[in-house]
């Protein structure tokens, strides 16, 4: 043993035709193997430090010179400059990994040998060492009487013909065991398949045998792809890619495949040979169940998610989570049993799974699937004496068409719904419709941005006591081709969503502090904690505040309560910097669900704005007046000014001036103007 290190020969010479060969022995004796490599230059690759001094050390008695390189960056920039007649790698480096290594030697000195050194020895890095041609494989630890076998054998290949290179003794205990396997004439008709090609396939031996690949050919899979296959082996070279296949009984599989044509001792092309790794489990649920359904004239869809499984990751380890979902697929495949037949089922992702069933009465849907959804959720999945409730819902579609594209949105949009069992039918379709409508709104909203023609209008906020307007809150509008204005209902969601809300707000504050500067009134803007987040608004805003400087109540940022939450930091430092400029702040649509009384202390707001939720009906309702008030005492103790929002006719204004609220802001009074409006207002109450 040589302190732990080198290695053992596994694959003397990994053949062009990508099978294994190992090399007849040669009466060649070990003191002829090592006069013979005392001739050799030696690259020697190796990151780990010890093992490099120790390989060194070794390899200088051995070869004619060594050059050590201490990863296989550095390996590269050696071999553009010098040539040698072995190449020992290391597989694991950081950078350039040793089949990097490999494929620049074989692409620049095809004739320098090429050994893989690694303590891993797989049917994944064997099949990766085949397609990088390398020309052995050398695994940790190993003894010296092994080390000079390996190079033995190495010699002993050197001096065979190219054509008994190619002999394949090793080829059906390494490659049919593994993959699936089909030889061709130069004609493309089939010579040889092996056991697994038959599996996969569905077609016997007798079927294949003279017969093209068009056999197992898709209908999905364009003529170019073949076309591109042949052009790739005629010219003598290798072509991989993902193919899709159709077994004999219609359905679809999918595999990743090598062909490579096998040259004689003169280059010329005897056949070729195809390996071929079946990777239909790895392929989108979306697609595997699109291809099934090409078989079928309808189908039911059923999508079910495990709506606190993300929860479950946080106290379960890894396997019982797939004991969990395993579980939990098998029963839920069980009670479909009791209504349904031929059943396959897909895991989708993490937390959704579902099943597509051939036979099926739209009638019994609903009730079935509500049934499952109660016998699930109310009956624990045990593992390792652990006790799981999942919390599931189903989304499910039928007929042909979009099936799994409606069954997914039905599980997207009904996110916050109570509903468990979701009908998607047609979901995908009024998607599209909506996005046609999003797009066309963008087009207005890109318009808007491009052309100036993001506006503010200002609407007042009065005193409840005389009446007086004593701030206007700025609220966008988009101005469009034919001059019209449009509400922010129609295209801030979408903005927001395709990120160009940021871009409407800079041009709101450049609005709103025009305003200000004109009019000399105070002004109320809202932000999002999206803006906030945007180094380009905050710095907007704060240069702003710096060139203006306003006087305190003079600039009020509106925020909304529910969001303040998200971003607690962030948002803390930039209120204290802008509180600090002497902007004030305001919790907007205080009351709408997410109240929280200390949070009005922690953002050291000056005005809560009532939600109008709370305000539309509080003339006609007494609980809705009982909030009002609390909140009103509340601010009223904390020194916070309070604004009801939504106010519409004189009966709420009454009942908010008597329950004390200080300030009004709505229809009643007025709606939002334009600046020109302000000054006309100005004058005319002059």
């Amino acid at each position: 043993m040589i302190l732990g290190f080198c290695c053992k020969l596994s694959v003397t010479k990994l053949c062009y035709n990508y099978l294994i060969y190992e090399g007849e022995s040669m009466q060649i004796s070990k003191q002829d193997v090592l006069k013979e490599i005392k001739k050799f230059s030696l690259l020697f690759v190796e990151d780990e430090k010890t093992s490099r001094k120790i390989g060194l050390i070794i390899f200088k008695e051995l070869f004619k010179d060594v050059v050590v390189a201490k990863d296989g960056e550095e390996a590269i920039e050696i071999l553009k400059n010098q040539r040698f007649d072995l190449v020992i790698t290391d597989l694991k480096m950081p950078k350039i990994d040793g089949f990097e290594v490999v494929r620049y030697v074989k692409s620049h000195t095809p004739n320098t040998f090429v050994l893989i050194l690694s303590a891993l020895f797989d049917k994944d890095t064997l099949l990766k060492a085949i397609e990088v041609d390398s020309d052995g494989f050398l695994v940790k630890p190993f003894d010296m009487s092994i080390f000079i076998n390996t190079m033995k054998n190495l010699l002993s290949y050197k001096l065979k013909t190219d054509e008994e290179i190619n002999i394949l003794k090793q080829y059906k205990d390494i490659v049919d065991d593994n993959l699936i396997v089909s030889k061709t004439d130069i004609n493309g008709r089939i010579t040889y398949v092996n056991k697994k090609f038959e599996d996969i396939s569905g077609f016997k031996k007798e079927e294949l045998l003279g017969k093209s690949h068009n056999i197992i050919r898709h209908k999905d899979v364009p003529d170019e792809v073949f076309k591109d296959v042949w052009n790739t082996i005629l010219n003598k070279k290798t072509w991989k890619g993902l193919i899709k296949n159709r077994k004999k009984n219609g359905e679809t599989y999918y595999v990743e495949s090598v062909v490579k044509p096998i040259l004689d001792r003169d280059g010329n092309i005897v056949e070729f040979i195809a390996l071929r790794k079946d990777v239909t489990n790895y392929i989108s649920a979306e697609k595997l169940i699109e291809d099934k359904l090409q078989l079928l004239n309808s189908a039911l869809l059923v999508l079910v998610k495990i709506e606190n499984f993300n929860d479950a990751k946080l106290v379960y380890e890894e396997d019982i989570l797939n004991s969990i979902r395993t579980k939990l697929l098998q029963r839920t495949k069980k009670l479909l049993k009791n209504s349904f037949n031929s059943i396959e089922e897909y895991w989708i992702k993490d937390d959704v799974y579902g099943f597509l069933i051939e036979k099926y009465d739209v009638t019994l849907l609903e009730d079935v699937l509500n049934k499952i959804i109660t016998e699930v959720t109310n009956t624990p999945i045990i593992v390792k004496d652990l006790e799981y409730y999942p919390f599931i819902k189903i989304s499910f579609t039928h007929g042909i068409t979009d099936l799994y594209k409606d069954a997914i949105n039905g599980l997207e949009e009904s996110d916050g719904i109570e509903k468990r069992v979701i009908n998607s039918n047609g979901l995908s379709i009024k998607k599209k419709v909506e996005i046609v409508k999003n797009m066309e709104i963008l087009k207005v909203v890109d318009y808007a941005l491009n052309n100036n023609r993001i506006v503010s209008l200002f609407q007042p906020i009065v005193s409840n006591e005389t009446q007086e307007i004593i701030k206007y809150e700025s609220l966008v509008r988009i101005r469009d081709k034919d001059d019209k204005l449009i509400s922010p209902f129609f295209f801030l969601d979408i903005a927001k969503k395709a990120g160009v809300y940021g871009n409407i707000t800079l041009q709101v504050l450049e609005n709103s502090f025009e305003m200000y500067n004109e009019k000399n009134v105070p002004i109320s803007i809202n932000l999002s904690p999206s803006d906030i987040l945007r180094d380009k608004i905050r710095d907007k805003i704060i240069s702003l505040l710096e060139e203006y400087k306003p006087k305190k109540g003079m600039i009020t940022f509106e925020l909304l309560e529910d969001e303040i939450i998200k971003y607690p930091k962030i948002l803390q430092e930039f209120i204290d910097t802008i509180k600090n400029l002497n902007a004030e702040i305001a919790i907007d649509d205080f009351g709408e669900g997410y109240s929280n009384f200390s949070r009005i202390v922690d953002v050291k707001a000056d005005w809560i704005k009532i939600d109008g939720s709370l305000i539309k009906d509080i003339h006609k309702d007494k609980v809705r007046q009982d909030i009002v008030e609390t909140i009103v005492n509340f601010a009223k103790k904390e020194n916070k000014k309070t604004v009801a929002e939504f106010v519409e006719n004189e009966e709420i204004y009454n009942v908010l001036k008597k329950l004390g609220v200080d300030y009004s802001q709505g229809y009643y009074f007025s709606k939002p103007i334009e600046v020109d409006e302000i000054l006309k207002r100005r004058v005319e109450s002059d």
